[in-house]
């Protein structure tokens, strides 16, 4: 439930009360974005630390990634639509990698609703997975997905949770130079086409 907070102007600072358990010891930072948001992060973060935070419409979201390509950045970005939480994952500037922890975004889900396999497949396979056994793997084991098919699904996977994140007005997303991929899929018209034909699906 949201907490109502009172902001007062005082001078060069705002004045926020009504925060309940708030940290008093803690020191924090606040910055304008965009006139009508406020930005804030806690003081003395480390470089392990999540490494910058924003709230962003999805115009500003595209632009943003397209400046992550162009800057061959390593890393993982953590995202919040408010339907769902989701991960991208860089190396290199490169999208690699995509993950969400919505039932709908799962390799098995996506496969089934383009026609890659069937329900009592999906059904089937999802009874075999266990911590050791990945969807994937369990596909390409039972012969259902060779590993070329396997790696289209995954590609097709990761576009579907990218599309996702054009279809909200707003978003929270934080940047984390230390999260890394478990694995990489590599796109042949690379980041910036996979991004941009999202960004127009949306």
């Amino acid at each position: 439930m949201p907490q109502d907070l009172k902001v007062v102007r005082e001078k060069d600072s705002l004045l926020i009360s009504g925060l309940k358990d708030a940290l008093i010891e803690e020191s924090w930072s606040v910055a304008s974005f965009k006139e009508e948001f406020l930005f804030a992060r806690k003081d003395g973060l480390s470089s392990a630390d999540i490494s910058g935070a924003c709230f962003s419409s999805v115009d500003g979201l595209i632009d943003f990634l397209s400046g992550i390509h162009f800057r061959r950045w390593d890393g993982g970005i953590h995202i919040d639509t408010g339907y769902g939480r989701k991960k991208l994952f860089f190396r290199d500037g490169e999208l690699v990698l995509a993950a969400s922890d919505l039932i709908d975004d799962r390799l098995g889900e996506v496969s089934y609703r383009g026609g890659l396999i069937t329900l009592d497949e999906l059904t089937e396979s999802a009874t075999k997975v266990s911590r050791k056994m990945k969807f994937g793997q369990v596909l390409v084991r039972s012969k259902v997905f060779t590993d070329f098919q396997l790696w289209n699904a995954l590609k097709e996977q990761i576009r579907q949770i990218v599309k996702s994140l054009f279809m909200v007005e707003t978003i929270y997303f934080e940047l984390d130079a230390s999260l890394r991929s478990p694995f990489e899929v590599i796109f042949s018209e690379g980041a910036l086409g996979v991004l941009e034909s999202c960004y127009g699906y949306g």
